[in-house]
């Protein structure tokens, strides 16, 4: 619907003030964007991230088997738990692994926090290798989770 007059056209319920016919008013334009993938369901849990999600597919991938959100200490319900992101079955020793991402999480504390699963990991009675950080960097998409953790683990 358009409305003209010598100072401004109406269009679509806006008011231009631009000249009549120095310009076509048109509908704006609709970008369509490919829908974001959401984190998934890795052993009857939601995913807490899409790292978490990306590194399971990895995993899954790979062959490995693994234990997801493994509670040490009584988890996050008893102060000093903490929960393991992944417990992976390799082989001579399991290999816990943690997903950080930059935001909520340093190198310093990672490293503390390593160090403190296994020494939890170890009263409990697991035999592990040391615990292995996969930073958001090299858990973007499922790819790059996959050549890291071949990388630093390799194939089950």
């Amino acid at each position: 619907m358009k409305i003209a007059s010598a100072s401004t056209t109406i269009t679509y319920g806006k008011t231009s003030t631009r000249r009549p016919g120095t310009k076509i008013d048109r509908p704006p334009v609709t970008v369509l964007r490919p829908e974001k993938e959401t984190p998934g369901i890795i052993q009857g849990r939601q995913a807490g991230s899409m790292l978490e999600w990306n590194t399971a597919r990895a995993l899954w991938l790979l062959n490995w088997s693994f234990y997801y959100q493994l509670d040490v200490r009584g988890g996050n319900d008893v102060r000093g738990g903490f929960i393991v992101d992944f417990l992976v079955d390799t082989v001579p020793a399991k290999t816990p692994l943690m997903c950080n991402g930059r935001y909520f999480h340093t190198e310093t504390m990672s490293e503390y926090q390593a160090i403190e699963i296994n020494r939890a990991l170890r009263a409990m009675g697991y035999h592990i290798r040391d615990a292995l950080i996969l930073w958001e960097e090299h858990g973007l998409t499922v790819q790059d989770a996959t050549a890291w953790l071949f990388k630093e683990i390799g194939k089950g």
